[in-house]
């Protein structure tokens, strides 16, 4: 479906989320990962009365409320089809744990968290070396011995 490869666990994670951002980024729908529902009700909270006009504009209240509200309709669907392409895309056992999830974004945040990269860690006299997806981290000096981490990175 949607020319991108099924997510069945961490061994297909990576490609599969470069794939899945990449149809969404594509569709003009990668947003909808950045914003939520809650953000589009906190840009403009409309005044009180619907028949109050707001002099910066010239918008009423009510011509307010009707674009918050369509705002939040293209919002609802653009999530909903994000929603179809994860759920479209995933396995069973991936499937089952953002079925009842609500938003995109609470599927995508799930299954990164659970097939994610997660940081290799190696010790060495008492050091802590740190890989993940290609960078290194250091945490405390340097034992003797090793120049730098890489120097370290390759002799592991």
């Amino acid at each position: 479906m949607y020319g991108i490869q099924k997510l069945t666990g961490e061994s297909t994670y990576l490609a599969w989320s470069a794939m899945a951002k990449a149809s969404l980024t594509g569709q003009g729908l990668w947003h909808v990962m950045d914003e939520t529902i809650r953000s589009i009700l906190e840009k403009d909270t409309p005044a009180e009365s619907t028949l109050e006009s707001d002099n910066t504009t010239g918008e009423s209240s009510a011509q307010k409320e009707l674009k918050r509200a369509r705002e939040i309709k293209k919002f609802e669907i653009q999530n909903a089809r994000d929603m179809c392409l994860i759920m479209g895309t995933c396995g069973k056992k991936p499937l089952q744990y953002i079925l009842r999830l609500k938003t995109a974004k609470e599927q995508w945040d799930v299954l990164e968290r659970i097939y994610g990269p997660r940081p290799r860690r190696y010790a060495r006299a008492g050091m802590v070396y740190t890989c993940g997806l290609g960078s290194w981290w250091i945490c405390g000096m340097l034992t003797a011995g090793f120049a730098s981490a890489k120097e370290y990175h390759l002799c592991c």
